[in-house]
């Protein structure tokens, strides 16, 4: 992520956002409204783990490791819409840490924008219900569940993760 900067993205990689795309801004938008209204009430710890949970439970564990093929790819559009969201989501997440971990959010912040303002005064995210995308976060949640499902089934198993499994997923019909 780090290798990733603002000026390499292209302004028009907003238009043509996968599923994964949709789904991570989707769920930033309502951590924006969610630590806002914590941060308004003062309940410091409550916005602090929630940033937490997001960060690493969304954003690293899924959003990123579910991106980097297209990262990594040969489909520029796919690529520039991946870096993207990736840049927009970390350039939000750091806005919202900041009040908590303001030196190295700051040091970051400067790493991945062009923009020649401090974080400090950078304007603070703001919930947008237009970002709102309840079917990539349905769609989103059902792969999450299965590929855990799976890894699960697998460590019951004694199943080693450089060993390939054959796995048959059965679903309802909706």
């Amino acid at each position: 992520i780090m290798n990733l900067d603002e000026g390499d993205i292209k302004k028009d990689s907003a238009c043509n956002l996968a599923v994964e795309d949709r789904w991570i801004i989707s769920r930033f938008n309502d951590l924006v409204l969610e630590v806002t209204e914590n941060l308004n009430k003062f309940e410091l710890g409550i916005a602090a783990q929630k940033i937490y949970d997001f960060t690493w439970s969304r954003f690293c564990d899924w959003y990123i490791e579910i991106v980097k093929p297209r990262l990594y790819g040969n489909d520029d559009a796919s690529k520039d819409s991946a870096r993207y969201t990736l840049v927009s989501v970390l350039k939000g997440i750091l806005k919202l840490l900041h009040p908590f971990m303001p030196f190295i959010t700051e040091e970051i912040y400067t790493h991945i924008t062009d923009e020649d303002e401090s974080i400090v005064i950078s304007k603070w995210p703001k919930y947008d219900p237009s970002l709102k995308d309840a079917a990539s976060e349905d769609m989103m949640e059902v792969i999450i569940n299965a590929v855990t499902s799976i890894r699960n089934v697998r460590a019951e198993m004694n199943v080693p993760p450089s060993k390939k499994a054959k796995m048959i997923l059965v679903t309802k019909d909706s």
